[in-house]
């Protein structure tokens, strides 16, 4: 379900088309498909994984990461971008501590996004969903 305060649809960036939630998720596609060109990562994809909480019964029982990196060496981690944190966002990263500890996931919050946002003019796909 789209957030409230944000626009959502789909969007081409480096030949993958996505149905993106938010106008943050789209720019930082276009900010990873950057680096991929400049050979700083191998690889990005949205979405493509969901990691399950097996013992949690009631409430949060699942994650599903906004984008998995693939590093230069092959090595994987995995990106959330969050603008505004909430108690259920809170609640699925502190479980995903708890339950998959050797998972890296990198947030990138609204002080990162601004900051990658000040280069925004290198990448190409910027802005496409705003």
């Amino acid at each position: 379900m789209p957030h409230k305060r944000t626009k959502s649809g789909t969007v081409e960036i480096g030949g993958k088309s996505y149905f993106y939630r938010s106008s943050w998720e789209p720019n930082i596609a276009a900010y990873f498909e950057f680096l991929k060109k400049q050979k700083q990562i191998l690889d990005w994809e949205y979405e493509p994984v969901t990691f399950w909480f097996d013992k949690i019964k009631r409430g949060v029982r699942s994650y599903k990461p906004d984008f998995r990196i693939t590093t230069l060496d092959g090595s994987i981690y995995f990106v959330e971008v969050k603008g505004w944190m909430d108690a259920k966002s809170k609640t699925k990263l502190n479980r995903m501590r708890i339950y998959h500890p050797n998972i890296k996931v990198e947030l990138i919050d609204k002080k990162r996004y601004y900051d990658i946002k000040k280069n925004s003019y290198l990448y190409p796909d910027w802005g496409k969903l705003e």
